[in-house]
């Protein structure tokens, strides 16, 4: 999840040494590692009032789409609500893609704009210590294809390429869920969220054999082999909020989300010939563990004056999890490879610029999003892998980032809001509420 590289650089699972090399004179089987390293979730809390807000809502929630941001913040709500939200995000992945990329570091960007209505939710109050909502939400929609040219081997070995490879990727994760809220005492609120999680897997990298052709090495069409995903798998996840409210302006907020965790099964094929593209023959079938990372979020919010809202998060993103069950090559146990958790930090406000009859809030935040891409730690006893994974996981682009959000909002009465929120270079999102 990072506004422009959201939850980014994640390797579920990492192909053989033959694979990474892939090389002209041999069908060798792979994973589609390529995928992964870009793979991107969403972990923004829904509603276009958090996204404006530089997403601090752990300590506000006081609309439906506390479900999802802390579901303690239900008891908020004084009437039943419908809302929902809609969302373009516009996902950029830097791949180490052209030829010479791997010695200069060079990324070229792949870009891809992804719609939906993401987020659905139905919630009311019952009785004054109670509350209840059904969601669903869609925390992963990720599409994207790219192309990667030969490049040569971080072995400096003459003549060895990584292999040219293509994809087309198409996956899709959506929560059903169901919370309520309990009013412990007037200070004190607890919520509980339970979920069916659904994941829609696509993917289809092909590998290609590579031919010199005036003096360049390129690809020359034949495919080499090539790694499929058409899966879907279901998986359980709960998440557990409480709000604590000491006085009337000044509110403190907790979160813990536990991710689900999926299976999926990857076919690897090759092609029997090197000199023409037949059937391709299936040579072996393999689990894919995808580890939704959990979260732990902690958020104050304070009202200094009555048109005046500000707020504060902090949450912390288990991504390590993410490098369990990793599928090593020859000569790996798959303790070579690690991921650092991160804690991002969300900070945003919103000022009531006009009152009466339709109130309209303007809104603005900042948010960092830390780098979390996989690591080579080494210690492979064979040096020609070591070299070859310290090529394809040199240090780039790790630079953390920062990003503004901005938007408004308007009440048409007691009975509808519609906001807008804008994640600089990211998201473009627009929820509506209404209220019986």
């Amino acid at each position: 999840m990072k506004p422009t590289r959201a939850c980014k650089t994640l390797l579920v699972a990492l192909g053989t040494l033959a694979l990474v090399l892939g090389l002209a004179d041999g069908a060798l089987a792979q994973n589609n590692e390529e995928i992964f390293q870009q793979f991107q979730w969403n972990f923004f809390p829904p509603g276009a009032r958090a996204s404006a807000m530089g997403q601090a809502f752990i300590g506000i929630a006081d609309d439906a789409s506390a479900a999802v941001t802390n579901p303690a913040g239900l008891m908020s709500l004084t009437r039943p609500q419908v809302y929902i939200e809609f969302k373009n995000t516009q996902l950029k992945n830097e791949r180490l893609a052209s030829a010479g990329s791997l010695t200069t570091l060079q990324p070229t960007v792949f870009s891809t704009d992804v719609r939906s209505f993401s987020f659905f939710n139905v919630a009311a109050p019952i009785g004054g210590r109670v509350a209840v909502a059904f969601t669903r939400h869609e925390y992963l929609n990720y599409e994207e294809q790219f192309e990667l040219e030969p490049r040569p081997s971080p072995t400096g070995v003459a003549g060895r390429y990584l292999a040219p490879a293509a994809a087309d990727v198409d996956f899709t994760g959506t929560t059903y869920a169901g919370s309520v809220a309990v009013a412990v005492t007037d200070r004190f609120r607890v919520g509980l969220t339970v979920s069916a999680n659904q994941l829609e897997a696509v993917a289809r990298q092909t590998r290609y054999r590579i031919a010199a052709v005036g003096g360049a090495v390129v690809s020359n069409g034949i495919i080499l082999n090539e790694s499929t995903l058409d899966e879907s798998a279901t998986a359980p996840a709960w998440s557990l909020g409480a709000v604590f409210r000491p006085v009337d302006q000044f509110a403190l907020g907790l979160l813990y989300a536990k991710g689900p965790k999926f299976s999926v099964t990857e076919t690897q094929s090759v092609n029997p010939s090197s000199s023409q593209n037949g059937t391709l023959q299936v040579n072996a079938v393999e689990e894919l563990a995808i580890n939704t990372p959990d979260r732990f979020g902690i958020g104050i919010s304070a009202r200094p004056q009555s048109r005046l809202l500000v707020a504060f998060d902090a949450v912390r993103i288990q991504y390590s999890q993410l490098a369990e069950d990793i599928l090593p090559g020859p000569f790996l146990t798959g303790d070579e490879f690690a991921i650092d958790d991160a804690t991002e930090i969300h900070f945003g406000g919103e000022v009531l610029a006009v009152t009466g009859a339709n109130p309209v809030f303007v809104r603005a935040g900042v948010l960092t999003n830390p780098y979390h891409g996989m690591k080579y730690l080494g210690g492979s006893p064979d040096a020609a892998t070591n070299a070859i994974w310290d090529g394809i996981f040199k240090p780039g682009n790790q630079d953390d980032k920062v990003h503004g959000t901005v938007g408004f909002g308007v009440a048409v009465g007691r009975r509808l809001q519609v906001d807008l929120g804008y994640v600089w270079n990211r998201d473009l999102v627009v929820s509506g509420a209404v209220r019986f």
